[in-house]
């Protein structure tokens, strides 16, 4: 077990793996142990998050607009019954050409505008969708939009 005194601002995970959270840059700090348990790593992350704040949110969602009336004409179904169920009255819909990598990158945009925040200042996008673009997921692409 290793204890960084000399960094003033570290705080320590109790256990197997203490570490230094003061910064990535910091010559106390160890690599990342890939022993730790699943319950350590989220401590380690919730640790790592103390000082972040949000400064700026955005959205962006496709013009296409399916209504519950507009799907009565190709499924067996009424508005009623689909909002009743679900309580979905509309969803919109990606127009040919248009995909979530690019309309995450625009929420992203937006969200940097307000936070006056420029891509330069972002380390980590993380991104949350039930629809990805591909089953690898869509962040690593915002991020090169960005």
């Amino acid at each position: 077990m290793q204890h960084f005194s000399q960094c003033s601002s570290s705080r320590s995970l109790q256990g197997a793996n203490r570490r230094c959270f003061t910064s990535s840059k910091c010559p106390q700090r160890p690599a990342f142990r890939s022993q730790s348990t699943a319950g350590q790593t989220r401590q380690v992350a919730a640790e790592a998050l103390v000082g972040c704040k949000l400064v700026g949110v955005g959205s962006s969602v496709p013009a296409t607009v399916l209504s519950n009336t507009d799907l009565e004409k190709f499924v067996e179904t009424n508005d009623e019954w689909i909002a009743t169920r679900t309580g979905i009255k509309r969803r919109h819909i990606l127009a040919e050409g248009e995909n979530m990598a690019g309309h995450a990158a625009e929420a992203c945009r937006r969200a940097m505008e307000m936070g006056s925040v420029s891509a330069a200042d972002i380390s980590m996008v993380i991104m949350a969708t039930s629809t990805p673009d591909d089953a690898f997921g869509s962040a690593c692409q915002v991020q090169a939009a960005l």
